[in-house]
């Protein structure tokens, strides 16, 4: 009996396709990757344009109008 187990856990170890990545990583092609680099750069810099036109210096400011000009 124990000589089957043996057999049976070799049969079932031999059975396993070998893992090349763990969990965390994720296998991508060359041209997958540059994609992705190239769109998180265009990310980068729609948000470094949003953040000067939310927070960047204004140049319009309120200028109250004098009604004795006109």
């Amino acid at each position: 009996m124990f000589i089957g187990f043996v057999w049976l856990f070799l049969y079932l170890y031999s059975m396993q396709k070998p893992n090349k990545h763990t969990d965390n990583e994720v296998a991508l092609s060359k041209k997958e990757y540059d994609k992705l680099v190239a769109e998180r750069d265009d990310f980068k810099r729609q948000l470094a344009e949003l953040k000067r036109m939310i927070f960047g210096s204004k140049s319009e400011r309120y200028v109250p109008v004098d009604s004795n000009q006109l």
